[in-house]
């Protein structure tokens, strides 16, 4: 018997994962991310779909999905402008202007207080 508490402790399946991430990727905030969970279940009731875990998903496993991709986004090295050069890499989409300022002058040596520029636009300021 499984009981009460792991029938509520649901896992969500990679596929809900990924729709959800898809939502949390475009800045949504939790609040419009349940409100579209909620449209995208009353879809699969009218059309009489088998009822699964993934139909009853939590505020937290939301939260939780939004803060693990802010954990994996930002928490890259221990020192800031390394993380920043880091996410620019592998965001390049977003991101509409970065220059090192230590590119710029040879004579720099450490990377401790290395300034930089970072200019982000995003899908919706280009509409």
């Amino acid at each position: 018997m499984l009981g009460y508490h792991h029938f509520l402790s649901s896992q969500l399946s990679d596929g809900m994962k990924a729709h959800l991430m898809g939502y949390i990727r475009q800045g949504l905030s939790l609040a419009q991310v349940m409100a579209h969970h909620k449209t995208y279940v009353k879809e699969k009731a009218l059309q009489n779909e088998h009822v699964t875990c993934d139909t009853f998903i939590l505020h937290s496993n939301v939260k939780n999905l939004a803060k693990k991709r802010a954990d994996k986004l930002w928490q890259k090295h221990s020192k800031e402008p390394i993380t920043i050069k880091m996410w620019v890499m592998e965001n390049f989409e977003p991101t509409f202007y970065y220059v090192e300022h230590a590119l710029m002058d040879f004579n720099y040596t450490s990377q401790d207080d290395m300034l930089f520029i970072l200019r982000i636009q995003t899908l919706w300021q280009l509409e």
